[in-house]
């Protein structure tokens, strides 16, 4: 049932009245009707109402979908107040609607007729049977929460994130330091970040602070045994990312095998229609099929690389640095015979000790001369030093990395120093459209479930 301007007329009126009654069972008290017209005539609650159980609910969903729903719903009040009283009008008038007194109280009540019978009226009026227009009003209410969003910018300022204001009282900065946390944050309930530390300094500095949600998978930036031990809850997103990342995966090694970049900027030098040939074979193109592809951490990501490449005629083998064998058709090697064997390698593996500079030294040395190297994982898992080295020496073919040890990375890093053997992206592997956008969903629902007193993704149970 979708409603527009055009149709607000008594007419309609009516027949939303009378479905409303119908649906109240019970005799409807007179200051009840003035807020069914500006509810039904808006199409996000018509819409929310078909599919919750109770009026709180549907409220909460339609601030989540409009974080101005409750402002609109207040203006309508006003507004629709003429259309309400010249529909109760005609409705008595048709005889369609009674009043009379109960309890000393004016009421009103549904004659029996043949009328377009209006589901969502029907629905509205069994959910707010018992309660009030301020009863209603409070629900559209925010919480008394507040939440400060440190790092709005990292999802980037096309993903809107106007609905957490149906969760509390929200402050958003678009890229907080780690210097400003404390001063952002004094008063918090809930901080929500990505990137900025929360220390045991920050929590202590923060006595409000009861929720922590991460806005991403990696949570080292937390403190979380400083947080356990204060009662803070922290949550994280997992697999938010992973066809994202398993893409920017395939692209980095195929611009690496296939030269795309240079053969357009080849192409619009001009020089190629220059020089008189059909094609030009200056950097050479290799083929994935039939290569060895090596994975660094055969998690949800590295799975989904894994069913790629291997669709696209590559073996595929994997080293886990827990040690943990997956059930899955792939062969698990130790870490020597990964380098050994490998053509290219792609690291999807979290920081950790056992994952830190994991790629230094003599690794290189180890790997075949024609080999790649992706890092879609943690930047500290590369020595970027001695990565640096290894190509000036010729140890390795190319790298390609999105992740680094300094983010952003800083303008006096190493890499610049060897430019052509590097492929360099600036740790957007993660942030498709569709990522971002489930992301800011997923860090949503897991505020609202701490809210609602359930406990969901949580990192420190």
């Amino acid at each position: 049932m979708k409603l527009v301007d055009e149709m607000k007329d008594e007419k309609l009126g009516v027949a939303i009245l009378y479905n409303f009654t119908k649906g109240y069972q019970d005799p409807v008290p007179m200051e009840s009707y003035n807020i069914v017209i500006p509810l039904i005539f808006n199409d996000t609650f018509t819409k929310e109402i078909l599919k919750h159980a109770t009026l709180e609910e549907v409220i909460k969903a339609c601030l989540k979908e409009d974080p101005e729903f409750g402002v609109k719903i207040k203006k309508a009040l006003v507004d629709d107040n003429d259309i309400t009283t010249k529909s109760q009008g005609i409705g008595v008038i048709s005889g369609l609607l009674s009043f009379e007194l109960v309890n000393k109280e004016m009421c009103g009540f549904a004659n029996e007729a043949n009328i377009l019978d209006f589901k969502e009226c029907r629905i509205l009026g069994k959910l707010m049977r018992g309660k009030s227009v301020d009863d209603v009003l409070s629900m559209m209410v925010t919480r008394d929460i507040k939440i400060v969003i440190l790092q709005a910018s990292s999802v980037g300022k096309d993903i809107d994130l106007g609905f957490f204001n149906a969760l509390g009282d929200v402050t958003f900065y678009e890229n907080a330091s780690d210097d400003e946390v404390i001063a952002l944050c004094q008063d918090a309930t809930i901080i929500a970040t990505n990137k900025n530390k929360i220390t045991a300094k920050v929590m202590d500095a923060c006595p409000k602070l009861k929720f922590i949600a991460e806005m991403a998978t990696g949570y080292n930036n937390i403190d979380i045994e400083a947080a356990s031990t204060r009662g803070i809850k922290v949550a994280n997103v997992a697999n938010y990312s992973t066809s994202a990342v398993a893409q920017h995966t395939l692209a980095l090694a195929l611009e690496m095998l296939q030269h795309t970049h240079e053969y357009d900027s080849y192409v619009k030098s001009k020089a190629y229609g220059e020089s008189g040939r059909f094609s030009y074979f200056e950097y050479p193109i290799h083929e994935l099929a039939g290569m060895t592809w090596g994975i660094v951490g055969l998690g949800a990501i590295g799975h989904q690389v894994a069913k790629v490449v291997s669709a696209l005629g590559c073996k595929v083998i994997y080293y886990s640095a827990s040690g943990h064998q997956q059930d899955c058709p792939y062969e698990m090697v130790d870490f020597g015979k990964l380098l050994e064997r490998s053509d290219i390698i792609s690291i999807h593996a979290p920081l950790n000790d056992k994952t830190y500079h994991l790629f230094k030294g003599g690794v290189f040395k180890v790997m075949k001369k024609s080999a790649y190297l992706i890092n879609v994982g943690r930047g500290p898992i590369i020595d970027e030093i001695s990565l640096v080295e290894a190509l000036k020496n010729h140890e390795i073919q190319k790298a390609a990395l999105d992740v680094f040890e300094d983010e952003p990375l800083t303008v006096d890093s190493p890499l610049y120093e060897v430019k052509d053997q590097l492929l360099l992206s600036p740790h957007v592997a993660w942030a498709s459209v569709e990522a971002r956008q489930r992301l800011v969903e997923e860090v949503y629902q897991n505020i609202e479930e701490f809210l609602n007193g359930r406990q969901r993704n949580i990192v420190n149970h």
